[in-house]
């Protein structure tokens, strides 16, 4: 709050604004509360509920669910890598016509001298 409103307003009134803000956070429940079955069943339906949002996520991009958790990052790595490629090269470069990427045996030969 100082960063923002410290250019118009006083210290005082900051503290004071700052003093009568509702509390955003929940406060912690100590004692008698929920178990931890129902804790770990709260957080395995959210769990279930993040991997179907995950697999409809890759069924849409055309990629399919990937059986171990490594190949899973190993797809959506790829696939960030690629929009983050296509988001920030500019338009000129991709105007750009294709070559062949193997060379002649000339060029090698040129190259091995």
């Amino acid at each position: 709050m100082i960063t923002v409103l410290g250019q118009t307003w006083t210290f005082k009134q900051i503290y004071q604004a700052w003093s009568l803000m509702l509390l955003v956070v929940k406060p912690a429940r100590r004692g008698m509360g929920e178990g931890i079955r129902q804790k770990k069943s709260r957080e395995m339906t959210a769990h279930k509920q993040k991997t179907t949002e995950i697999k409809g996520f890759l069924e849409t991009l055309g990629i399919r669910f990937p059986k171990t958790q490594r190949l899973l990052y190993k797809e959506l790595g790829s696939f960030m890598a690629a929009s983050v490629f296509l988001a920030h090269t500019p338009a000129v470069v991709m105007d750009l016509p294709e070559k062949e990427i193997q060379d002649s045996e000339e060029q090698l030969r040129f190259r091995a001298v």
